[in-house]
């Protein structure tokens, strides 16, 4: 199965991915984990990627000298604990929570002092994509697009009884079945609304 990235990070006028990053749960199959990677970052040209597990980090680079996964370097690991300035060791649910905060802190700015084995991947790197760059949670299988075009959601039971989006996002025709309804008008069809 082909890798569904946990973050992106996207140039601020295209949707081109400058960064990807793997978090996994755990260290079971890193080898498996790194393999996706690669894969993912040769067929979407994607420059710099990281593999994230609780007790690793791992720094990877595109060197584009090929279309092949093997053309995607490791060029820095580092216990997750000192990559983060985690107190212990982060736990799944959490770790990408984590991630994801780490990376928008060195978008914004943010800099420390990091470990040493992965200081010049990140420095050259990882830095120069996230600056100015925008950080966000990658988009699962099934799930709704992060950016983008704006989900609406009808819930119909024997009443239609809510309807919730911006304004700027409303589908009129879910308002006036609404209307409708709050009327006690049933002389309407259904109409599925996307």
């Amino acid at each position: 199965m082909p890798l569904q990235p946990s973050i992106v990070v996207t140039s601020p006028d295209s949707p081109k991915v400058l960064l990807v990053v793997n978090v996994q749960g755990s260290a079971a199959d890193v080898t498996g984990a790194e393999t996706d990677l690669k894969v993912y970052m040769a067929r979407m040209s994607c420059p710099v990627g990281m593999l994230v597990t609780p007790e690793q980090a791992r720094f990877y680079i595109n060197r584009f000298t090929d279309y092949t996964p093997q053309t995607v370097e490791l060029i820095g690991e580092c216990p997750t604990i000192d990559l983060l300035g985690a107190p212990e060791k982060v736990v799944e649910p959490y770790l990408e929570w984590f991630v994801q905060e780490w990376l928008e802190g060195l978008s914004g700015g943010a800099r420390r002092s990091w470990p040493s084995p992965v200081r010049e991947a990140i420095e050259f790197s990882v830095l120069p994509m996230v600056t100015g760059s925008h950080v966000r949670a990658a988009v699962r299988a099934g799930a709704a697009p992060a950016e983008g075009r704006m989900r609406h959601v009808l819930v119909e039971t024997n009443w239609v009884f809510a309807y919730a989006a911006p304004g700027h996002h409303k589908v009129l025709d879910a308002v006036a079945l609404l209307e409708r309804a709050r009327a006690n008008d049933c002389s309407s069809t259904f109409r599925r609304y996307a």
